[in-house]
């Protein structure tokens, strides 16, 4: 066991230390990124996004879910999910680029967009295995350095794309190098060479079985993350599209570089874990600690300075998306709090359980979105309702998940109390400098503030939060536990 949770720690550690790399370079990308582009090609590459996200999520078909969760290895299991993964792919890629060339009406920008995401859903399919299988030996260096490496070529030649004058079609191109770069990367670190292979027998049934409820997860993971931008599409304007588009891709910006890469590391730590309760428990206790110390300020800020932000870094052109920048801050708060909870159904291999999860989780955020849609609200209070499902289905998948590893709920939010209540003390003191009116431009005034504000939070931390510096010390030093220390 000390052997788990020792590798477990060590793949913690780079895998925050790469995911902090790719932070830095899809912020700095994504800034210059924005300077160049304009809201309506945003809207083009959200309305890519809703076809291809669908696409993607049936195509993985949950073999990567299915690799890690296998108790020994098997080369010949191996080879048959990669085989599937690309014979699906392909099929779906077909499919897409063929209604994007047939479709009546459609934009000619985005015929092009989809058709080129479309090649790219068989190009990146081509490591997914491949990833898996260091996942499952824990090897999360490997895989942090192919996602990084991709994610950064992707972000960089985005902006290279756009600088050409390509607009929306920077999106798709850039995504092709990112998934050829990614795919080099795997290739380098993963002992297992791509083969095909394509039998009948209990191998199959039990691959199938196992994915076709994981593969409702990921559907109704798709309903719940991406219904809200079906209806936007459907109710306002191109530029508006792309302002919902920025603002929500902009709160989610730490979520995506920091928390949801380390999920990955949560799952397989708990099914490594999932026969000491005792001390998977603890796990959980030290991790969604250590992620909400360090995403709170980020989200924070967010949400008491979004204006400033926007207007000093992405320029006033993109004000409209301040409000909605705004509000989903307040979704990725609320996710940080309770971040790798969601992932334990999977961890014990209850892919049916944790498929009706999802679907319940997906029905809520339906559920209110369609109605209010059906009263055609501004743009902000349809943000507002798909944070509030999002919270909803935050909720419930703590219950669930929880209740499966007989987690204290009472401990559980007292452990997250310390970081909450420096959050707080932060918060007042930004949201007090907000009132200073100081004729500054907005760039230099961002500067101080933010400043003033990351001193505070950090000293505010050691003295009553320390833990939080402990667990960095630790994953830099130790060679045993789980990120972050003793609950």
């Amino acid at each position: 066991m000390s052997e788990i949770l020792s590798r477990a720690r060590k793949a913690a550690r780079v895998q925050g230390g790469m995911t902090l790399l790719a932070k830095a370079g899809n912020l700095l990308f994504g800034i210059w990124l924005a300077r160049l582009l304009h809201p309506e090609d945003y809207g083009y590459f959200t309305i890519a996004l809703l076809v291809t996200g669908l696409v993607n999520a049936l195509s993985h078909f949950g073999f990567q879910t299915y690799i890690i969760q296998l108790r020994d290895e098997d080369e010949q299991t191996y080879a048959l999910c990669f085989t599937l993964n690309m014979m699906i792919s392909a099929v779906l890629a077909i499919v897409i680029g063929i209604a994007a060339a047939l479709w009546p009406g459609l934009p000619e920008v985005l015929r092009w967009v989809l058709g080129l995401y479309a090649i790219n859903i068989v190009l990146a399919a081509w490591s997914y295995v491949a990833l898996a299988i260091l996942k499952r030996s824990l090897d999360f260096g490997a895989t942090a350095r192919a996602e990084v490496g991709g994610t950064l070529v992707s972000a960089g030649m985005r902006v290279g794309f756009a600088a050409m004058g390509l607009g929306a079609l920077c999106f798709p191109l850039a995504d092709l190098l990112g998934s050829a770069v990614r795919n080099f990367i795997a290739a380098r670190y993963c002992r297992w060479k791509p083969s095909f292979l394509l039998e009948r027998g209990e191998r199959l049934r039990e691959v199938l079985s196992f994915g076709l409820p994981t593969t409702f997860v990921s559907i109704a993971g798709y309903a719940a993350n991406q219904v809200d931008k079906l209806l936007v599409t459907s109710l306002y304007p191109l530029a508006a599209i792309g302002a919902y588009t920025f603002g929500n891709n902009n709160a989610m910006l730490f979520y995506n570089a920091l928390i949801v890469p380390q999920t990955g590391v949560f799952m397989a730590t708990f099914s490594r874990l999932k026969d000491d309760s005792a001390a998977l428990v603890a796990a959980i206790f030290s991790s969604t600690r250590f992620v909400f110390s360090w995403s709170l300020p980020f989200h924070l800020f967010l949400i008491l300075q979004p204006e400033l932000l926007v207007r000093a870094v992405f320029t006033d052109k993109w004000l409209p998306a301040a409000p909605i920048l705004q509000i989903f801050a307040f979704d990725f708060l609320f996710r940080g709090c309770m971040t790798g909870i969601a992932g334990l159904q999977l961890a014990y291999g209850h892919a049916q359980a944790a498929a009706r999860t999802k679907w319940i989780n997906a029905g809520i955020y339906v559920l209110l979105l369609g109605v209010a849609a059906a009263f055609k609200p501004p743009l902000t209070m349809y943000a507002l309702a798909a944070v509030i499902a999002g919270l909803l289905g935050s909720i419930h998948n703590l219950v669930v998940n929880g209740r499966l590893v007989g987690l204290p709920f009472g401990r559980f939010f007292m452990n997250q109390l310390p970081p909450l209540l420096v959050g707080i003390a932060a918060g007042v003191l930004l949201w007090g400098l907000d009132f200073l009116s100081l004729p500054v431009a907005p760039v230099p005034r961002l500067a101080a503030i933010a400043a003033i504000y990351a001193v505070a939070y950090l000293s505010l931390t050691y003295l009553f939060n320390r833990q939080a510096f402990l667990a960095l010390r630790t994953l830099r030093r130790s060679k045993g536990g789980v990120a972050g220390g003793d609950a």
